[in-house]
């Protein structure tokens, strides 16, 4: 059985995701979000449930 471990050129992973990432996203702002690296400002109260500190109230 043949298997791709055995080939010569391996399989570059990397340049295959960096492929697909710039055909997907317009900005590298759009990559690093997407892949997690920069993460979009929230508002924590809005996460807030019961038995959580909401400002000083419980």
């Amino acid at each position: 059985m043949k298997v791709s471990s055995d080939e010569d050129d391996p399989v570059d992973v990397e340049a295959i995701t960096q492929r697909v990432l710039d055909a997907e996203f317009s900005s590298d702002e759009q990559k690093a979000r997407f892949l997690g690296e920069q993460t979009e400002e929230t508002n924590l109260s809005e996460f807030a449930g019961p038995g959580l500190n909401k400002a000083g109230q419980g």
